[in-house]
């Protein structure tokens, strides 16, 4: 037996706009462990997080496209460090 994993839809990177993504509405909170970042989520939070890295991998996306995702603003909870997700 196989199993379909989560389906994710993104728009295109627009030049005009930027990075633009439609979110669920979940939770990710973003820590520092021992020696490492921890991600943790909800299932919808982390599609979240996925739809942002996916739409600054679009094609059209410039090196340098960027996003900055703030404590307290979807996907990230008020307990989170902030990130910056920039396209090589």
């Amino acid at each position: 037996m196989t199993h379909q994993g989560p389906t994710i839809t993104v728009r295109s990177y627009d030049p005009s706009r930027g990075a633009v993504a439609d979110l669920e509405g979940g939770d990710v909170t973003v820590t520092f462990g021992s020696n490492e970042i921890v991600i943790t989520g909800t299932a919808a939070g982390l599609r979240d997080l996925a739809r942002w890295c996916l739409v600054i991998s679009d094609e059209d996306a410039p090196a340098g496209a960027h996003v900055h995702l703030d404590p307290n603003v979807t996907p990230l909870t008020a307990g989170s460090l902030p990130i910056i997700i920039t396209r090589q």
